[in-house]
């Protein structure tokens, strides 16, 4: 049975400090979008620990404000997200051999499924001591059940299955579910494995509005934030939204978000446009401003398949609001059903409505889940207390013992 590293430990648990004056500290990211949104809290505290921090990702307009942050960034011409094929990407392992050899780290820090697969190797090779792999959610891989998907998993179990199970290696995952469906698929052989919810939360930034009961006349805002995905429960969303409409006229659900077209999910612009036509929806598109949309929000909701533990959760309720999402892996760990929010099953267009209806109608229960999901947050995912953790990993011998959650 593995060890976990405790969500209690959080507040224990030392920061490293001067000794770590030098040591490289290698983020390997495919995406510098991700790293600035999942990672950047954490580079920062190493960086004020001593870390020389270095950020590897494929090129981006955002390279120069991963500059400006004082981290050194390197470009991976060869790294692409959406293929997954060892022999196709040689190409990809030989750039990575390079950046290895030249930084010479003395921690890498791989982000996902490929970095994880392909740095692990490289680190291997190039002799770098220690090497965190971490999944923020197994995502389509290990959710989907097509041919492609069943296809992928067989392609990868034996060189993820090495990558995983090296002695020098810690896996941190964001949930339990996570870990049993990869020791069931064959992929874990080993208990190196940590147990650490998300990549934290700002609760600064994301706080609740000072008025959080709409007056009765004011159309009452229902908010999704997230990728434009299928496999999000979009199309549940939608058809929910239709049924709270016929209950609760002045109700209004929001979409933000944008495509992913290297993912197999990802919805289409043609698909956007009809759900608009077809249902009382508004596609928002992306936004910057996260923590401004949820200011303006009354209900946050997500009605995912599978999640690693969804940041857009720990945001919204941290800003106070009351979460509609659904009993799957990585959502229940942010929702305390029935207290911070409601739980559903995935897939059920008629419970996820009548969950929201049920939020709707009352503003005293809309503002007791958003007071108990905002203590949720400071208690258990607040930034600071996730990045101790993991800073703590970096320090440790390989493979420590640590404590089971609790």
């Amino acid at each position: 049975m593995s060890e976990y590293l405790s969500y209690s430990d959080a507040s224990t648990t030392k920061t490293p400090g001067p000794k770590n004056l030098g040591k490289k500290l290698l983020f390997l990211i495919s995406e510098a979008s991700y790293f600035l949104s999942h990672r950047l809290s954490l580079a920062q505290a190493a960086q004020k620990a001593g870390y020389q921090v270095h950020v590897a990702t494929t090129p981006s307009k955002l390279t120069l404000e991963i500059q400006e942050k004082g981290f050194e960034h390197h470009s991976l011409h060869k790294l692409h997200r959406s293929r997954l094929n060892p022999f196709q990407d040689l190409s990809t392992i030989r750039e990575l051999f390079t950046l290895y050899q030249r930084i010479q780290p003395d921690i890498a820090h791989h982000v996902a499924m490929k970095p994880t697969l392909y740095g692990s190797f490289v680190a291997k090779k190039t002799g770098v001591p220690k090497v965190i792999n971490a999944f923020g959610g197994l995502g389509y891989l290990f959710s989907s059940s097509s041919l492609k998907a069943r296809s992928l998993r067989s392609a990868i179990r034996l060189p993820m299955r090495t990558a995983l199970n090296q002695p020098e290696s810690l896996l941190v995952l964001q949930n339990k579910d996570d870990h049993e469906l990869l020791v069931k698929k064959g992929f874990l052989a080993r208990d190196n494995v940590v147990l650490i919810p998300g990549s934290g939360v700002d609760t600064t930034c994301f706080s609740p509005k000072k008025i959080i009961d709409s007056p009765t006349n004011k159309s009452l805002m229902i908010t999704y934030v997230g990728r434009l995905l299928w496999d999000k429960g979009l199309q549940e969303l939608c058809e929910a939204a239709a049924l709270v409409k016929e209950c609760i006229p002045l109700s209004e659900v929001h979409l933000y978000g944008d495509i992913d077209s290297k993912n197999p999910c990802s919805l289409t612009t043609k698909e956007i446009d009809h759900l608009e036509r077809h249902y009382p929806v508004r596609f928002r598109g992306p936004t910057q401003d996260v923590a401004s949309v949820y200011q303006a929000s009354d209900i946050a909701v997500l009605p995912s398949y599978r999640e690693g533990l969804p940041k857009s959760l720990l945001e919204a309720a941290s800003s106070g609001l009351p979460i509609v999402t659904t009993d799957v892996p990585g959502c229940r760990d942010v929702v305390e059903d029935n207290v911070s929010g409601f739980l559903v099953p995935p897939k059920k267009t008629a419970e996820l409505a009548t969950a929201l209806i049920r939020l709707c109608q009352k503003a005293s229960l809309r503002q007791a889940m958003g007071y108990a999901g905002r203590s949720r947050a400071l208690t258990l995912f607040a930034q600071d207390l996730i990045n101790k953790q993991t800073l703590a990993l970096y320090e440790e011998p390989t493979n420590p013992v640590l404590k089971r959650a609790t």
